[in-house]
């Protein structure tokens, strides 16, 4: 269900002679074909008609979902029978409950129950050619990815009992290459990595999504397209959310085209991103094995954990700091040595705890005066001279008592 419009907005976009916001989504008149876009439906094509597997990969917002998603839009309901899957921490036998249920058929919490009835399934869909496709498939779990793997050979089915179309990040070919996954990575029949947009495309997009709203005059300035481009690196999603905020920004100042002041606002807004080189990578990995004395080799799936912790800002000193934590907690016996295993400690949201724990001052509170107020911190010299000065009271204390006794 699509949310109603936004009246102001809507007036907005009457004045400035739009049928609707601009950059909004993306519609069939404001699509941009791209080379590597039409390479990708064709192989998308010949993976559906093939029963075979393909992977299409690319950074996050590169528009790999939109793009499949058009894809299966286009496809004739008569010969082919999508099931999407976009639920990425689904369990194996939570992905054959899922395929069980898209396929009309009763979900049930025995894997062999479920394994029968998708049996059942496709055999009652005759010729019609399934088409599983699994979004963000960088985060499925292994079992998940063997339960489909194992699905594809299903009764020894010749041809594949499907066709499989996998969605994921950069790292994904890479992490299949890994043995576990081998035997899935072997039945892939083509690959695909859709790229950003070069600024030309940049260019195109706006201009087309502007036409696609009835405004064929030029709207953007050049200075303002350069930080469009620039801001948003050429991800689809990113352009298509900042475009639109600086639209807003120009519309509400009463002006017909976007300058750079409106795009300032939107980009410092947008989210930042470190850029990781493998130098980087390798030096952290370095830095690891020298803090825990360690032999470990940079492998791709510890390569991949590095991207992701370098990428999502945190530093060395970071590491530094969390791991020497970690170390005092576990001589005190308070955690255990597994904290300091690579895969445990390179898990985002757990270092970020153990980052701000380890930040923390344990001080004692300071004493309160009789109205309830904290008292006043001394100085170290005034410190000094009560120490020296309770030191002469014991010194005379001493000296009484030592007078009584004679």
């Amino acid at each position: 269900m699509k949310n109603a419009p936004d009246p102001d907005l809507g007036l907005l976009a009457r004045q400035w002679g739009a049928t609707a916001v601009p950059f909004g989504e993306l519609s069939a008149e404001a699509w941009l074909e791209t080379a590597g876009g039409q390479r990708a439906w064709t192989l998308l094509q010949q993976t559906a008609c093939f029963r075979s597997v393909m992977l299409l990969s690319g950074p996050n917002g590169a528009g790999k979902s939109a793009l499949v998603h058009r894809w299966l839009a286009s496809l004739d309901q008569r010969l082919f029978a999508p099931l999407l899957l976009t639920q990425a921490s689904l369990s194996g036998s939570g992905v054959l409950s899922t395929l069980t249920a898209k396929l009309g058929k009763q979900a049930s919490g025995q894997r062999a129950l479920n394994l029968s009835q998708i049996e059942a399934a496709l055999l009652e869909l005759g010729k019609v050619v399934p088409l599983i496709v699994l979004d963000d498939a960088q985060n499925l779990a292994y079992g998940s990815l063997e339960e489909v793997r194992l699905l594809l050979g299903l009764n020894l089915a010749e041809p594949p009992a499907f066709a499989l179309i996998l969605i994921g990040d950069e790292y994904l070919l890479g992490a299949l290459r890994l043995r576990q996954h081998r035997s899935l990575y072997s039945r892939i029949a083509s690959s695909f990595s859709l790229g950003p947009w070069t600024p030309a495309q940049v260019g195109q997009y706006l201009q087309q999504s502007l036409a696609a709203v009835g405004i064929s005059r030029p709207a953007v300035e050049p200075a303002a397209l350069n930080l469009l481009t620039s801001a948003s690196g050429g991800l689809a999603r990113s352009l298509c959310l900042l475009a639109r905020a600086a639209w807003i920004e120009a519309a509400t100042a009463g002006l017909q085209n976007i300058q750079p002041e409106h795009v300032q606002l939107p980009c410092h807004m947008a989210p930042t991103s470190t850029t990781v080189t493998p130098a980087m990578i390798e030096q952290a990995h370095r830095l690891y094995t020298q803090l825990t004395a360690q032999s470990l080799t940079l492998r791709f799936d510890r390569e991949r954990l590095w991207y992701e912790f370098l990428h999502a800002g945190f530093t060395l000193n970071d590491l530094v700091q969390v791991v020497c934590y970690l170390q005092k907690e576990i001589r005190h016996t308070r955690r255990n040595v597994g904290a300091l295993k690579l895969s445990n400690l390179l898990q985002l949201d757990r270092f970020e705890e153990d980052l701000n724990i380890s930040r923390v001052r344990l001080a004692p509170a300071p004493p309160l005066d009789r109205y309830g107020q904290p008292s006043p911190t001394l100085s170290l010299e005034e410190q000094k001279r009560g120490r020296q000065r309770a030191l002469d009271q014991l010194r005379n204390l001493k000296d009484q008592l030592r007078d009584r006794q004679l």
